[in-house]
């Protein structure tokens, strides 16, 4: 979708720099040249962040697993998980 000349300036006046309207219609190439630059890095900066809680969420999510087989592993067979034998990690992982 195409963004118009004056949704770019009102975008402008919330994220960049609230300058009158006709600051922004003055120099339109300006405008643009601004309009991009600082759209660009706000989409980047949005990206960045929910790629930083998508990382999180996976981390904790791993961390939760491993815990839980840890967990297990010590109460089957009194050991951490990463003492067990292959055989064993098999089986534990196969049931569980």
């Amino acid at each position: 979708m195409e963004v118009s000349f004056h949704q770019k300036i009102v975008w402008l006046q919330k994220y960049y720099y609230n300058y009158p309207i006709e600051w922004y219609y003055k120099q339109p190439n300006r405008t643009e040249a601004i309009y991009r630059r600082k759209f660009n890095n706000f989409q980047e900066k949005k990206l960045r962040e929910e790629t930083k809680k998508v990382k999180e969420k996976r981390r904790t999510e791993l961390d939760d697993r491993s815990f839980y087989y840890n967990q297990l592993s010590q109460k089957i067979y009194g050991r951490k998980l990463t003492e067990l034998t292959f055989v064993e990690l098999k089986k534990l992982f196969e049931n569980y």
